[in-house]
């Protein structure tokens, strides 16, 4: 697996990144079934200026950490922007992405990095005090395209 290079944050310390404290609005499911089913669906730039509501499908997270050796992400899903219905579906156990999800070029260059896959696979979940955390295995995108 390729790890994915940093364009923006110089040379990894120990092939760890730490990435900009920029929130993420995440809409949970999957981009090839329009959302409905297990993964993520959408990662944009949350903007702020308004009051997030979180449903059964949004929440806020931030990608902190990149591990370019292991080729990790690591994400934490914010608990206060969580809703329960979310947490039920999405975050009993273990986190599922069932597709691979291709973060928009936009997203990934305000991150400081070069666009990315988030891979299929069965995710653990460590609680933490700002919410759950994933490691996600990730690689370089093959396509542009976010519909990967």
């Amino acid at each position: 697996m390729k790890p994915v290079q940093n364009t923006l944050a110089g040379p990894a310390r120990n092939g760890i990144i730490h990435l900009p404290p920029a929130l993420l609005a995440v809409t949970l499911g999957n981009p090839r079934q329009e959302c409905r089913h297990v993964g993520i669906c959408r990662v944009e730039l949350w903007q702020g200026g308004g009051h997030f509501m979180p449903d059964g499908k949004n929440c806020l997270a931030q990608f902190a950490s990149l591990n370019v050796r292991e080729s990790l992400l690591k994400c934490i899903f914010l608990r206060d922007f969580l809703a329960g219905a979310a947490r039920a579906r999405y975050f009993e156990g273990s986190f599922e992405i069932r597709e691979p999800y291709c973060l928009s070029p936009e997203v990934a260059a305000a991150l400081g990095l070069l666009p990315f896959c988030i891979l299929p696979g069965e995710y653990a979940l460590r609680e933490t005090p700002p919410g759950p955390e994933v490691l996600f295995r990730v690689r370089r995108c093959a396509r542009q395209s976010p519909e990967m």
